[in-house]
Formats: structure tokens, C-alpha cells, sequence
């Protein structure tokens, strides 16, 4: 008798989830979801033998109603939220679209200052896929606003709103995250020109600190890295090598002089 009436109160609970899923369901333009078919499928033959015997349900089929009525729970109740939230996930999208395009701007200024500036190596600069924005089939844009139309319509085009805007966020989220790489790659070169400057005015501070800024063999490796790290386009890679011997140079000079006047008491 306890296993009687524990079958009979899970399957009141059961039928009590079914009922209130399938109003959920309804509510949202989503009457007929394969999970809530499921669990309705799987729940039936309990409910009939509920009523003729009781005492013969498998032991087993309460447990595999039970999942097939989880699995619907788990798929209404996210669907329903995306429903419910729809309007404020639409001005997300559109705070979200604001920011790839801010990205986007970046890294296109970024490029028009770099091509002006620097000599950059080939392939160097990126840019976004063509259409990415505004093309009719996939473009960010018009996609969204085709969601908006939807979600202003009745229940069913609504969920089907709600359905599309969480696809449309993960390609614009990865959208987003491709445009910052953009800039960041675009902004690289002139960043790095800066920092090559800093590094050979640090250099020539170091060498007039020590005495050495009249040497004449530093000065014309001086001259040389200023001359290409202030002459546009600005070739980086000639720079960076130009720097880099005015460093070696600088480094070297002590020791060179010490030989030198280590040659001038010799002789």
C-alpha cells in the first residue's frame, strides 16, 4: 500500500508539472515543443494504469517519466525566460552592436594613422570581414533589426525573436571580440614607433650622462636611428636595427675607449 500511494502521489506531482508546462508552453507560442511531447508520451501509460492498476506500473517507468518530464522542464523554462526577458536582451544587443562598431572605428583609424605614419610589413593591418555590418543575409544590422520586427508580433514570432536574438549574440560577441583584436593589431605599429623613440631618447640620456654624446661614432649611430624613427612612413624594421646599434654601441663605448687609451699610454 505505501508503494501505492507513493506511485499515486508522484504521479500527481507529474501531472500537476505536465499541466503547468504545457500552460507555459502556451504562453510563450510554443505549444507543441518535442520535449513536452515526450513527457507527455511518457506519462500517459502511468496515468491509465494509475486508474487500472496500480499496483502493475513497472518500477522503473515513474523514474523515466520523472527524466522526460525534467527534460521538458529545462527546455520551457529557458525558453520562457529568453521570452520574458526579450525586450531587454534586444537593448543589449543594441548597446553590444554600439561597441563592435566603436571597435571598428578604432581600429580603422588606427590603420589610416598607420598607413600615413609607418611603413608597415605586408598583411599587417586587419580589417573585418566584408558585410559583416549591414550585409541583407547576415550583416548585424539588419539581422537585429528582423528580430525587432518579430518581437513587436504576436507570441510565436516573439519566441522565435527570443530564439534568434541568442544566436545573433553569440556571433556578435565573437564579432566584438574579432574588432578590438583588430585595433589592437592596428595600433601596434605607431605604438611601437613610440616606444622606440622613448627607448633612443633614453639611450641618448644615458649617453650624455656618462660623457659619451660627443662621441663621434655614436652620434652617427644617433643620427641614423633619429633620421628613420622621425621620417614618414617610418620603416620599423630599419629603425628597430638602428636603435638597437646605437644601443650596442653605447654599451660597447667604455671598453672601447679603455682600449684606446690603454693604446695611447702604449704608445
Amino acid at each position: 500500500m505505501a508503494t501505492h500511494r507513493g506511485h499515486l502521489a508522484a504521479l500527481g506531482a507529474a501531472q500537476e508539472q505536465l499541466a503547468r508546462l504545457t500552460a507555459q508552453a502556451a504562453r510563450i507560442g510554443a505549444p507543441h515543443p518535442a520535449e513536452l511531447t515526450e513527457a507527455a508520451a511518457a506519462l500517459a501509460p502511468l496515468t491509465a494504469a494509475a486508474a487500472t492498476d496500480p499496483l502493475g506500473i513497472p518500477p522503473r517507468e515513474p523514474q523515466r517519466a520523472r527524466a522526460a518530464l525534467d527534460r521538458a522542464a529545462a527546455t520551457l523554462d529557458q525558453l520562457a525566460r529568453a521570452y520574458d526577458t526579450l525586450d531587454g536582451g534586444l537593448r543589449d544587443a543594441s548597446a553590444v552592436l554600439d561597441a563592435v562598431l566603436a571597435a571598428v572605428d578604432d581600429g580603422e583609424r588606427s590603420a589610416l594613422q598607420a598607413a600615413a605614419k609607418i611603413r608597415p610589413a605586408s598583411g599587417e593591418l586587419l580589417r573585418l570581414p566584408d558585410g559583416w555590418l549591414d550585409d541583407p543575409g547576415r550583416g548585424l544590422r539588419p539581422w537585429l533589426e528582423r528580430l525587432c520586427g518579430l518581437a513587436a508580433g504576436p507570441a510565436p514570432r516573439r519566441l522565435a525573436a527570443a530564439r534568434g536574438l541568442a544566436a545573433w549574440r553569440t556571433v556578435a560577441d565573437e564579432t566584438l571580440t574579432q574588432a578590438r583584436r583588430v585595433a589592437e593589431v592596428n595600433a601596434l605599429p605607431l605604438r611601437q614607433r613610440d616606444e622606440l623613440r622613448g627607448f633612443l631618447r633614453a639611450l641618448r640620456q644615458k649617453a650624455a650622462a656618462t660623457g659619451l654624446a660627443e662621441d663621434p661614432a655614436l652620434e652617427r649611430l644617433y643620427a641614423g636611428a633619429h633620421d628613420v624613427l622621425y621620417t614618414a612612413p617610418t620603416d620599423l624594421a630599419a629603425a628597430r636595427e638602428q636603435v638597437v646599434a646605437y644601443a650596442a654601441g653605447l654599451n660597447d663605448a667604455p671598453r672601447r675607449t679603455a682600449n684606446d687609451e690603454g693604446r695611447s699610454r702604449t704608445a
